[in-house]
């Protein structure tokens, strides 16, 4: 997702009992040099809607490392 984003770009992606805590989503897409901007759980559903744009350069594949949230 990242890399068809310039910068200040934004995607948003929808999912349905994704089963990672918020913070573990936030980490992940932070990890790549995005910033999650909304995060929307929709009404009588276990979804949610989550915004995310770019913020910063994307970093190169072996800077990456997993994040390790409540571990």
């Amino acid at each position: 997702m990242r890399g068809g984003l310039k910068d200040g770009g934004a995607a948003v992606v929808d999912a349905k009992r994704h089963g990672n805590p918020l913070v573990q989503l936030e980490c992940e897409v932070a990890a790549v040099g995005l910033r999650l901007e909304k995060f929307e759980r929709l009404l009588g559903a276990d979804s949610y809607v989550v915004r995310f744009r770019a913020d910063g350069p994307r970093p190169e594949l072996k800077a990456l490392k997993p994040c390790r949230v409540g571990a």
